[in-house]
């Protein structure tokens, strides 16, 4: 067998032209020296499945049309490698080769042209677009407007749409058949400005397709929609409105308006059953209405939204029940290990709640009279900027990690002498820059490393329980 193996080698070696001594091993691959094209610096990348392939490893020109070749010296340019292109200030137009896209090619490193601010388009001599990284590749080409394949459309007309990818208007759809039904997708949007119209015949936007895009100001989705990918509105610096609420979306995804800081105004469809971690963090939504089909809303699904001042639950939602101006779950909901989620809320008896999102404007949190408290699963008050006091309730069992951070305001928290929560988590008050008073109760053992940022702090209060705290905990 090892005389075979050896064999082999010596054979790819020969067919690549490059000489034993300039080779270097890697994985299932054996890579040559870095070597010069025009402008170009590239490694060949061998391996006795694919044969010999081209890596674009840097570029040293300025020119202002770059089109990077089908091949060199014979051998297919597959991959151009991460931050190739990265900053260059100079380029307005990129080409392309089909060698990319094809059957063995790799396509695009993350940040490849990263930042190429006088980009504005980008012409594809491909027909697919696997292994693309189009989210991170052209991450900040702001002045990009237009991406173009082989296959580019002028119609907005159903019928007139092709099988597989093209372009409408510098947008990249794709029509495909799964499960013996066509489908019409969104696949990435870098020209979208203004309140962007998708076609209505889409019945599915992917992941990222939106992402980092900074001239989108709202969106409405289309009737037809009934996923939308993780990520895909995920830091559109200037989007304000998104609206579900004509759509058939199921799931709010993962991330789906992550970072999207101007983001004031969201409408969820009739039809949304869940909505997933990350989905509106760090955003300026000032309210929300959770419809009657919302049978799961992430801990994480609102974090750091401190403009949310008002959360409202329909009468018919059976899941969900806001008191005070905040969102508790109120029955198990079943779906652990379902539709992706991490878990399902434990909650013992009819007169349990799991607290899930506080609003912004709460000034105090005590619990509550009528409900015992379970816990809180999350970032329940991260970025509450006007909560000043926590008493932690009696059989209160869990909090999470970060739960109070960001609370610039909070001077004192608190715990019920009947309270259950083991631990003070990791950065569970980070940045709260005014707490003073930390008191906790007998259920405590372990402190965690939660009082980062902490500069007011004066008094903490640790009872006999505690055998365990974390060595970078300041006190």
């Amino acid at each position: 067998m090892k005389k075979i193996i050896v064999f082999l080698i010596c054979i790819s070696l020969l067919l690549s032209g490059v000489s034993g001594s300039n080779i270097v091993k890697a994985a299932n691959y054996t890579y040559s020296d870095t070597m010069t094209y025009g402008y170009y610096t590239y490694v060949i990348r061998s391996s006795y499945s694919y044969g010999d392939e081209i890596l674009i490893k840097g570029y040293s020109g300025n020119e202002k049309i770059v089109e990077i070749p089908n091949e060199i010296n014979g051998i297919s340019v597959d991959y151009i490698s991460n931050n190739v292109f990265e900053n260059n200030s100079v380029m307005e137009k990129l080409i392309l080769p089909s060698s990319i896209g094809g059957a063995n090619g790799n396509g695009i490193g993350e940040h490849a042209f990263r930042n190429c601010t006088s980009l504005k388009e980008v012409i594809m001599g491909f027909s697919s677009i696997y292994a693309m990284n189009f989210d991170t590749a052209f991450m900040g080409c702001e002045n990009l407007e237009k991406y173009e394949f082989s296959t580019e459309i002028t119609s907005r007309d159903k019928e007139d749409v092709p099988y597989g990818y093209y372009t409408l208007d510098g947008v990249i759809y794709r029509c495909y058949t799964s499960n013996w039904v066509t489908h019409y997708s969104l696949c990435y949007c870098p020209p979208a400005k203004g309140n962007f119209d998708i076609p209505d015949y889409i019945d599915n936007i992917g992941m990222d397709a939106f992402r980092y895009n900074n001239k989108i100001t709202s969106v409405t989705i289309p009737k037809e929609v009934s996923s939308v990918g993780m990520c895909a509105f995920s830091s559109c610096k200037r989007l304000k409105s998104i609206d579900f609420s004509e759509s058939s979306v199921k799931k709010i995804s993962y991330g789906i308006c992550d970072g999207c800081k101007e983001l004031t105004s969201v409408k969820l469809s009739e039809k949304t059953e869940m909505i997933d971690d990350w989905a509106f963090s760090e955003t300026r939504i000032n309210s929300i209405n959770i419809l009657d089909n919302v049978g799961y809303i992430s801990e994480v699904a609102f974090s750091k939204c401190d403009a949310l001042n008002d959360i409202r639950v329909s009468a018919g939602n059976q899941y969900y029940v806001v008191i005070d101006n905040v969102l508790y779950c109120k029955k198990d909901n079943g779906w652990d290990g379902l539709h992706d989620c991490l878990h399902s809320y434990d909650l013992p008896n009819n007169n349990s709640l799991v607290l899930v999102r506080a609003a912004s404007d709460i000034t105090q949190y005590t619990g509550l009279e009528s409900y015992s408290v379970c816990g809180a699963p999350g970032e329940t008050f991260a970025g509450c900027k006007k909560l000043r006091y926590v008493c932690i309730p009696k059989n209160f069992g869990y909090g999470d990690y970060r739960m109070f951070e960001d609370c610039s305001m909070l001077e004192g928290f608190y715990m019920d002498s009947e309270a259950k929560m083991p631990c003070l988590y990791y950065e569970m008050f980070k940045n709260c820059k005014k707490l003073e008073t930390v008191e906790i109760s007998d259920s405590v053992t372990y402190i965690e490393d939660c009082f980062e940022g902490c500069n007011s702090l004066k008094k903490i209060i640790i009872p006999e329980s505690v055998t365990r705290i974390d060595e970078n905990v300041i006190i």
